[in-house]
């Protein structure tokens, strides 16, 4: 197939790009309304800070103010509904896989004209940026709300340096070459606040230049030192900023230690430290299953239960050095045969990309399939490739097949099976039953994977079946303070108070600094009515948290036990507009405390934040006007009667409280109308009558409102019913109305 670029041919700029948006978005689109999963809870929902920060706090606070910026963003636009979230990361991954083959197109376009590579550069680029928009293993980052913000920003922004770097060196105009550099170093100044993998990004622009550009030859690389320099100044000079110069040194003297996370220990001993060295061989495990997943995909997990090595000599270390020493033998033979060979590129940036994350640099998680991100692309620059050359043999030998067409419809048969693979792996994002039973049937040996599907299931009321997997975790960790405190909830709800009290206490002996232990401890106690004790607790709790929403709630609870209804107040008002507790529960038990206090401007702010929680609901805006009535503001109350109407048109008691409020308000003629339609609906109703009456009345329609009531006592009703009117009768005669 020739795919010269040629005036006839500018349309594979075109056509494939939107293909793989379309595929793409398909089959992401069944996932947008996916629950919050795993750390995105911590990092999202949990997070207090994106409640109360502004944007222009975080910019350029650390090296992740981009995703923290990003969250407040959201937050501000939708709260904590998913789909914002979910789709500005599909947005994002799109956006990606786009620029991932423009960067193929330009960078396979310089090579020469008669190299097979350049030959099928259109192929070549549409297959790579299809594998890498539509492989099951980016679920692990696009899925991954957070890591889509971090891994994921962090490589469009690393791919986006180098498609505006291409851009400089193939076009001929100055001012065209002067718009691409701004692009890139824009890029390269946002790539530090994205992740701290970015670093990285200048080595791949210089792999990019060496490939294609320079072509191996040295001389011509020299030419762009400066630009390469810049780079490397001004990503390891941000990054020195923020992460300040005692970080690197402590990483290049092998001195960062870690902690292991509760119920992920990678050490034989729980409280050992995760040391450079036996992190880093124990990488070479991982560096395997890494290469290994993008073939056979069928058996990730978002969370694995490995561990590192027990020594240099054993099976699981020895024997993958040995295989990726192979490899590197074989990617030095090829560069020492050919300077600028394709293939030694896929490999080369691949183990580039990954190795800020699989070297010296210890982690809390030994593997995670999300850091292959940006390496990825090496690997599917390679699969892209020897696919298009089976397609082109097959072409050569079969002359049914040599037709444009069906060379690209074979393309999209061999990506099609590729995205039904990621929709159905997609799938254990869904919701938190499904997310955590996978892990636990592909991490059995992790504590925390017992624990947090023994929380999905309480969340789906299922708090019987959920002990044993608490009591599972507990086993396996002693230290794992956590499946304690979801045990003791989980006893809660079936009503076994006592044996909640004593796992938190145990909880409380493990770890004696989590709000949470001391927050569900005093719940308790306030059911059993000891108010004294789950004072105490909550005060703890408040001071190891002050922005606890969910124990200043609980602490207004027990002083409302107590009808200390001003402390009551003051709590239910701090837990839902100075701390992290707004929920529509909270904020209906800070407005029902408001009105009982006469705190009409609380309550009103409390039943417009329900409102803005629950839109359209009767009940709350009922109480919006009655607040309003009762702070004797009928004038504000007038919009959400006729929002109430427009809802329920021929309610007659709605209809009257309106026409009353009108009545107040002087509005006379409209509340006139109001008392019509109520005499209308219900003949019979001796208020709409009256209230007619006084209507015409205000009005200088005397003779019209004594009318009005004559012929309603003409009629004869219940002494009841009559004598009311008799009396407004007389009123009006007195002039008294």
């Amino acid at each position: 197939m020739n795919t010269k670029t040629t005036p006839e041919n500018r349309l594979y700029y075109i056509i494939p790009p939107i293909i793989l948006v379309m595929m793409a978005a398909l089959w992401y689109s069944f996932s947008v309304s996916y629950e919050f999963q795993f750390d995105d809870l911590a990092n999202i929902v949990n997070n207090f800070q994106v409640r109360t920060s502004s944007i222009w706090e975080l910019f350029l606070a650390n090296t992740r103010w981009i995703s923290q910026s990003l969250n407040t963003l959201y937050y501000q636009l939708g709260k904590f509904n998913p789909f914002i979230y979910r789709l500005a990361n599909i947005t994002a991954h799109i956006i990606t896989g786009i620029v991932v083959y423009f960067v193929a197109c330009l960078a396979l376009r310089r090579l020469k004209h008669e190299t097979f590579f350049y030959k099928q550069r259109f192929s070549i680029a549409f297959l790579t940026a299809g594998l890498f928009l539509l492989h099951p293993v980016q679920t692990q980052t696009v899925s991954y709300i957070i890591q889509g913000q971090l891994e994921g920003l962090a490589s469009l922004a690393t791919a986006a340096m180098i498609m505006f770097f291409l851009i400089y060196v193939t076009a001929h105009n100055f001012w065209a070459q002067l718009l691409a550099l701004g692009c890139m170093y824009s890029c390269m100044l946002l790539a530090p606040g994205t992740k701290e993998i970015a670093i990285i990004s200048p080595i791949l622009v210089l792999l990019i230049d060496w490939f294609f550009v320079a072509q191996g030859n040295i001389y011509s690389l020299k030419k762009r030192w400066w630009l390469h320099l810049s780079l490397f100044i001004g990503i390891f000079g941000m990054y020195i900023y923020f992460l300040k110069p005692d970080y690197f040194t402590t990483i290049l003297g092998l001195k960062m230690e870690l902690h292991n996370n509760m119920g992920n220990s990678l050490t034989d001993t729980i409280g050992a430290k995760i040391t450079p060295f036996w992190y880093c061989i124990s990488q070479f495990k991982v560096i395997l299953h890494y290469i290994w997943i993008f073939f056979w995909p069928f058996t990730m997990s978002v969370d694995y239960d490995w561990v590192l090595v027990k020594n240099f000599f054993s099976f699981d270390c020895i024997v993958p050095l040995i295989l990726l020493l192979a490899l590197a033998a074989y990617t030095l033979y090829r560069l020492y045969h050919h300077k600028a060979d394709l293939v030694s590129f896929g490999i080369l940036w691949f183990f580039l990309a990954v190795l800020p994350r699989s070297s010296i640099i210890p982690s809390t998680e030994l593997v995670a399939d999300y850091k292959t991100y940006l390496a990825s692309v090496g690997l599917f620059f390679l699969c892209a490739s020897a696919f298009t050359y089976l397609l082109v043999w097959l072409e050569q030998h079969m002359l049914f097949l040599r037709t444009w067409y069906v060379h690209w419809a074979l393309m999209l048969l061999f990506l099609l099976p590729i995205g039904h693979a990621l929709y159905q792996r997609n799938k254990v994002w869904r919701t938190a039953q499904e997310f955590w039973l996978n892990i636990l049937q592909n991490a059995p040996g992790k504590a925390r994977a017992y624990n947090n599907y023994g929380v999905a299931l309480c969340s789906a009321h299922k708090s019987r079946e959920a002990i044993p997997y608490f009591q599972k975790a507990i086993s396996m960790d002693k230290v794992y303070s956590d499946p304690h405190n979801n045990l003791a909830v989980a006893y809660g709800s079936i009503g076994q108070l006592d044996d909640a009290i004593k796992a938190l206490e145990q909880s409380v002996k493990i770890c004696p600094v989590q709000p949470e232990a001391y927050n569900n401890m005093a719940s308790f106690y306030l059911e059993k009515k000891d108010f004294a004790k789950a004072e105490e607790l909550l005060k703890i709790a408040l001071r190891l948290r002050p922005h606890y929403g969910k124990a200043h709630f609980n602490l207004g609870r027990v002083y409302q036990a107590q009808d200390r209804q001003e402390d009551a107040f003051n709590c239910y008002k701090t837990a839902c507009l100075k701390a992290d507790f707004d929920t529509i529960d909270s904020f209906a038990f800070y407005a029902h405390a408001s009105m009982g206090l006469k705190k009409y401007d609380d309550a009103l702010l409390a039943y417009k934040k329900m409102l803005e929680l629950m839109p359209g609901k009767k009940e709350i805006i009922s109480m919006i006007i009655n607040a309003y009535i009762m702070k004797n503001e009928h004038e504000k109350a007038l919009p959400y009667f006729q929002q109430l109407l427009h809802m329920h048109p021929h309610e007659i008691e709605l209809i009257f409280k309106y026409g009353e409020a009108l009545l107040v308000c002087k509005r006379y003629q409209q509340a006139l109308d109001m008392f019509t339609q109520v005499k209308q609906i219900n003949p019979g109703f001796v208020p709409g009558h009256m209230r007619a009456a006084v209507c015409l009345y205000k009005l200088d329609k005397k003779k019209e409102a004594f009318t009005l009531l004559n012929n309603f006592l003409a009629q004869r009703p219940p002494e009841d019913f009559a004598a009311p009117v008799r009396e407004l009768i007389k009123l009006m005669q007195e002039g008294k109305i």
